[in-house]
């Protein structure tokens, strides 16, 4: 079993703030919680120079296809130093009757930058 150090602790509560923002549909709480340059690798990698990079449609198409919030079902850390932390993070997307829409699986990695730990990375699958 892997031993939590006191960086993951921060990271963990990183990962809650940004789920409540995001089923909140607070956009300006969940930049709150990233870092930028945030990073999304894939092809092509997509990279939001800063806060308010989130497309304004997001919230409204994400509801019209069903979702009412969503869920954590694992927060495995993979790495882990005083300065980054890296997750296997895989969540639910649910209506609002509890019944699952979508299962998401991920790469996340929290950072320590001047103090503040936020989300640089996302790599979903």
């Amino acid at each position: 079993m892997m031993r939590v150090i006191p960086a993951s602790e921060e990271a963990f509560a990183v990962l809650d703030c940004f789920t409540a923002a995001f089923n909140r549909q607070d956009v300006v709480g969940m930049d709150a919680t990233l870092h930028f340059l945030h990073f999304f690798p894939g092809v092509p990698p997509v990279i939001w120079p800063r806060a308010g990079s989130l497309s304004p449609d997001f919230f409204s198409e994400l509801v019209s296809s069903g979702w009412a919030y969503s869920r954590y079902t694992k927060r495995e850390l993979l790495l882990a130093s005083s300065e980054q932390v890296h997750f296997l993070v895989e969540y639910d997307r649910c209506r609002s009757d509890d019944s699952v829409l979508s299962r998401q699986a991920a790469i996340w990695i929290v950072v320590c930058i001047e103090g503040r730990w936020g989300i640089q990375v996302r790599s979903n699958e």
